[in-house]
């Protein structure tokens, strides 16, 4: 360090002098103080055993928004998060959507409604974690009343049959079938033998179709309550209303834990007691229902907060996106790992339609009312048909939420070997890691740095040393999701949140939601590995990719539809989605774009796609549009075959 005395500095000409000592001097210290990086080696050529990727489930309430326009164009974006990283919805009252009329002892249905709000998963590559919730026509008043047990029988055969018809066998064997929600809630009002015969009906209506397919429950809202314990013990040993037999068959068990409880301050979510209370109830099953003890176990409401409608900033920034993978985490190192649970489904409520604070997606711009989901709902399909005749302009933004989803669905299958030359414990100190492999020279690692405190901020640094690829050229890609990037709430607040953003604003929000994207080509690869260095900010993600250079081009895109939105700007909003290629590894999109036929194509999304779906605010006026495929480092490319819209 550079010292210099007053007199000297001012002998030397000297403020200048004393200015850059006293600039030196911070930076100085601050570098002595800084800790050391954090070694980390993770070793392609040592494969610990799959990964699965339990976290690929969201859900909301009511069932009625998939029939209006901000859903779906919700769900076009989830639909196109890379290799199926959301695959299953979890809706609430689905069977409200479908209308019933009893004629003597015969009733009918009507299911016109639920197939459409099914199509409008099932087409965007999505699948419902399907509640058996809802009453159709308010049918149902009685679950102590056999004859009202038997006709539920009779309703969810018929429903798990037309579904099958529908979208074939093998596809609804794919789907997950749930009890009614929350039953330890006023959600459920007749009673605990009503619930636990509304079960056997459930159970038996979908068996008489094809009883390979997979129903469980109870999906309780607290922790080892009286619902819970009952519904367990009915299914083991219990008198099946419908057969008389004891006992019955359960394929998962799912119970509702959340972070902290609902309050209009920045509760500090606890995420280790998350994990404490799963892991009651799994000690609970072990001990007193062990027959049950090896079954996939689902926290299908797995939020950092209960409620969702008080705004809360903190779920529009990256602390909530590094706050997703974290938990992810714990469930794999604490549950799968160190307790042998298999956590086959983890889930949020992170699919609702609303603004940046809520627990979404995605931000909504529009003038449709918000209102609080369960508590005061109640279906009315009258008013349904009145809001989908209503146009309603809107416009949605991306979260970091959704983000962080996009990167860890680009992990490999594979999970390989860790070492740090300090143990990394995520849980106090913050920094932990998802280390993987798609082939023996493709490696995917995503670093979260997280804390369970809402406001902490800092940084680390990592030297991340990544062993037993082959030697050669590599293409290394960083994306990166913090504060600088992929968070568009900054510019919205640097605005003073605007309630009707200008479509060059809109334009802007929607290029800063995207994750940072890097690409470094020709990186040589010897015998020693391949060694970089770092800066984790706190909080944040990110992922490292690498794979071989020159590697092969994705397969072709198909499929590519262009539907027209309801905007709220001057501009003409196309919402672009397709069918990406097959591909291992890492690609990305551009969408290119050209207004006449002789006109050359040129790239309208501001930065490189992870996703299959893009929306293009346009000037009014057709276009033809083509999607790019491009590899990891660009050098293949594939083109679809072009559209015009």
């Amino acid at each position: 360090m550079t010292r210099l005395s007053r007199r000297q500095a001012l002998a030397g000409g000297g403020v200048t002098a004393l200015a850059a000592a006293a600039a030196a001097a911070p930076e100085a210290a601050a570098q002595a103080c800084r800790p050391a990086p954090t070694t980390i080696t993770v070793d392609a050529g040592r494969v610990l055993g799959p990964l699965p990727k339990f976290w690929r489930c969201t859900g909301f309430t009511p069932a009625e928004l998939l029939l209006l326009p901000e859903m779906r164009q919700t769900l076009s974006f989830l639909g196109a998060v890379p290799n199926r990283g959301l695959e299953f919805v979890r809706v609430h009252y689905l069977l409200d959507l479908v209308v019933a009329k009893r004629t003597g002892a015969q009733i009918s249905y009507d299911w016109a409604l639920l197939n459409e709000a099914l199509d409008t998963l099932v087409d965007r590559g999505l699948r419902p974690f399907f509640e058996l919730m809802g009453n159709p026509s308010n049918l149902f008043d009685d679950f102590t009343d056999m004859e009202q047990v038997r006709a539920w029988r009779g309703l969810v055969a018929e429903l798990a049959s037309r579904c099958v018809a529908r979208y074939g066998r093998d596809e609804v064997r794919a789907w997950w079938f749930e009890t009614w929600n929350e039953p330890d809630l006023p959600f459920w009002r007749w009673g605990e033998q009503g619930f636990l015969n509304c079960v056997d009906a459930c159970r038996a209506g979908l068996d008489a179709v094809d009883p390979t397919l997979r129903f469980g429950g109870p999906g309780t809202a607290f922790t080892l309550s009286p619902m819970f314990r009952r519904f367990l013990a009915h299914c083991d040993e219990g008198l099946n209303a419908l057969t008389g037999e004891r006992g019955g068959r359960l394929d998962f068990i799912s119970v509702h834990e959340k972070g902290s409880r609902e309050h209009e301050e920045d509760l500090t979510p606890r995420t280790l007691g998350i994990i404490e209370r799963e892991r009651q109830a799994v000690d609970y099953i072990r001990e007193r229902h062990p027959r049950f003890a090896g079954l996939p176990f689902i926290n299908n409401e797995c939020d950092p907060e209960i409620g969702w409608l008080v705004p809360h900033t903190y779920r529009a920034l990256p602390y909530y996106a590094a706050l997703i993978a974290k938990m992810a985490d714990q469930h794999r190192r604490l549950m799968v790992d160190g307790a042998g649970v298999d956590c086959a489904i983890l889930s949020n409520d992170n699919g609702f339609i609303g603004r940046f604070g809520h627990r979404t997606h995605l931000a909504y711009f529009g003038g449709r009312r918000i209102v609080k989901a369960q508590a005061e709902h109640r279906t009315d399909l009258a008013g349904v048909e009145v809001a989908r005749a209503a146009s309603m302009p809107f416009e949605l933004v991306k979260k970091p939420a959704l983000a962080v989803i996009e990167m860890l669905a680009l992990l490999g299958p594979e999970r390989c070997a860790t070492t740090s030359d300090a143990a990394l414990d995520p849980d106090a100190s913050g920094l932990g890691l998802f280390a993987t492999r798609s082939a023996a020279d493709q490696m995917a690692v995503l670093l979260y740095n997280s804390l369970d405190r809402i406001w902490a901020s800092g940084e680390r640094r990592a030297s991340l040393l990544l062993r037993g690829l082959s030697p050669g050229a590599y293409s290394v890609a960083t994306l990166r999701l913090d504060d600088a990037h992929g968070c568009a709430f900054h510019l919205w607040d640097k605005w003073q949140a605007p309630d009707l953003p200008r479509s060059d604003q809109f334009s802007a929000m929607r290029a800063a939601a995207e994750v940072g994207v890097s690409v470094a080509q020709q990186q040589v690869v010897g015998p020693d590995g391949l060694a970089l260095e770092l800066t984790v900010l706190l909080p944040s993600a990110t992922l490292i990719v690498v794979e071989p250079a020159g590697g092969r081009a994705p397969g072709r895109p198909v499929r590519l539809r262009a539907e027209p939105q309801p905007g709220l700007s001057e501009r003409e909003n196309i919402l672009l989605t397709w069918a990406p290629g097959a591909h291992v590894g890492m690609q990305t999109f551009d969408v290119l774009s050209a207004r006449s036929p002789g006109a050359s194509f040129e790239r309208v999304n501001p930065s490189p796609l992870l996703s299959a779906a893009f929306l293009h605010a346009r000037e009014p006026g057709a276009c033809r549009y083509v999607i790019e495929a491009k590899n990891l480092d660009g050098s293949g490319r594939t083109l679809s075959d072009p559209i015009e819209a």
